[in-house]
C-alpha cells in the first residue's frame, strides 16, 4: 500500500525543498533547490488534514523531482536528508 499524505505534509515538503507559494491565496508553488533543479507544483489544498488521492501524490512526487512516493515519504520521515 502507497504512502498516505495529507496537504500539509505536501506544503512541508515544499518548504524544506526551498518552495514557496506564488503569492498571497495562490495555489502554485515554485522553487529552486539547494540541488539547483527547479521546481514546480499546484496545490488544491483542501485544509490541512484532508488526505491527497494516490494519483495526485504520484503526480507532485514527479513533479517535486523525486524517483516516486516511496523516495517523497523517506524525505518527509527523515529531517536529515536533503533533496
Amino acid at each position: 500500500m502507497p504512502p498516505q499524505f495529507r496537504f500539509s505534509d505536501i506544503e512541508q515538503i515544499c518548504k524544506r525543498l526551498g518552495m514557496s507559494k506564488l503569492g498571497k491565496g495562490k495555489m502554485l508553488w515554485r522553487g529552486v533547490g539547494s540541488d539547483g533543479l527547479y521546481r514546480q507544483t499546484t496545490i488544491h489544498s483542501h485544509g490541512d488534514g484532508v488526505p491527497v488521492s494516490n494519483s495526485t501524490v504520484k503526480k507532485m512526487a514527479e513533479q517535486l523531482k523525486f524517483k516516486d512516493v516511496d523516495d517523497m515519504a523517506d524525505f518527509l520521515n527523515n529531517r536529515h536528508r536533503k533533496p
